[in-house]
């Protein structure tokens, strides 16, 4: 026998270090909720001595145990050089998920990232995740193109929370509150002198879109303006093909609002182009709070969507559903801040 083999500890080694049953060790290490309570003083001597012994507990004994694999999926929509709208382009997915999988470690749970197209979603596969215990629980970032796969995972019963940009089917969820910002933002810009203020956005009819350019048009409304409305996709390119177009007969238009900064960047490229001072010419707001949009000159307005907090919110909601500690689901709506900086004067 090699001398580089490794010694494999064992939970009845670990018992005796630490001065307990074996059946002692195997509760504390499965969490398992049982008749028998175990105090906080022994929990802490047998976690320590399988630090000391560099003990790693069978992963699949504990989730027969407790019929769980501890294990959280993202599912995020595949990036698809024909779709140039997708979100996951964006930085607001990192700052998301650096505070979900942060929050989800301390409660015991890891991630795992499944990629959703037009395929995957028909082909209800994300369904098997939650009925083979591949995951306890799904957080769904705008991964499904149509209603039918919330449908399905409300009928379903099992933990599952739509955040950022829930289908309006969604039997749980955490959003910013498009609606407020998008009508935030508008009033901003009349508040400092603008009459005729276009709305830049996809016009897709899924519900981030529609949120968006009601709260834009419900602030118009009372602006007594009319609503002019540009479509472009959410990027840079995007904005820029909608604001050359613009461009060619402004009628009017003092200022734009993009429903996110990408597009916002785009427009300003395409008025600094044109030979128009920004802000003193032409005013530009942007949407998501990106990055991006503090490093233009002038650096974007834009409202800052509340992704660190959506993080620690759905982490904390889908491990109480899972563990039943909340059996009432989550629907929660968060507000957005604006920033208002020198792209509009603010």
């Amino acid at each position: 026998m090699s001398g580089n083999t490794k010694n494999i500890v064992t939970v009845k080694e670990i018992a005796k270090r630490a001065g307990v049953s074996v059946s002692t060790v195997s509760r504390v290490l499965s969490g398992a909720d049982t008749m028998i309570p175990i105090s906080e003083k022994t929990r802490r001597r047998v976690l320590q001595v399988c630090e000391e012994m560099q003990f790693l507990p069978d992963v699949n004994h504990g989730r027969l145990q407790t019929r769980r694999s501890h294990t959280i999926a993202l599912l995020v929509r595949r990036y698809s050089t024909t779709i140039p709208d997708q979100f996951i382009f964006d930085e607001a997915i990192g700052r998301f998920l650096s505070t979900l999988e942060t929050d989800l470690g301390r409660a015991g749970y890891v991630i795992t990232i499944q990629g959703v197209d037009d395929e995957y979603e028909d082909s209800r596969e994300y369904l098997k995740i939650l009925r083979n215990n591949t995951a306890d629980g799904l957080v769904v970032w705008g991964a499904f193109r149509g209603s039918d796969a919330y449908v399905r995972l409300r009928d379903e019963q099992r933990p599952s929370i739509a955040v950022a940009f829930p289908n309006d089917q969604a039997a749980n969820f955490i959003m910013p509150d498009n609606e407020q910002g998008a009508y935030d933002i508008t009033r901003h810009l009349v508040s400092v002198g603008h009459r005729k203020i276009a709305l830049m956005n996809a016009g897709s009819g899924e519900i981030v879109d529609t949120l968006r350019e009601r709260g834009y048009q419900r602030a118009i409304q009372e602006a007594g303006g009319t609503p002019v409305l540009l479509r472009a996709n959410y990027s840079v390119k995007g904005g820029m093909v909608a604001a050359e177009k613009l461009f060619a007969n402004r009628d009017g238009v003092t200022a734009v609002f993009a429903a996110n900064d990408l597009m916002a960047i785009g427009t300003m490229q395409v008025a600094q182009r044109h030979g128009l001072r920004v802000p003193e010419d032409f005013a530009i707001a942007g949407f998501d709070g990106s990055s991006h949009g503090e490093i233009t000159s002038p650096p974007i307005t834009t409202g800052r969507l509340p992704l660190e907090e959506m993080g620690t919110l759905a982490a904390r909601h889908i491990v109480e559903m899972i563990e039943g500690k909340n059996t009432g689901g989550c629907q929660i709506t968060l507000p957005v801040e604006v920033l208002r900086r020198k792209s509009t004067g603010g």
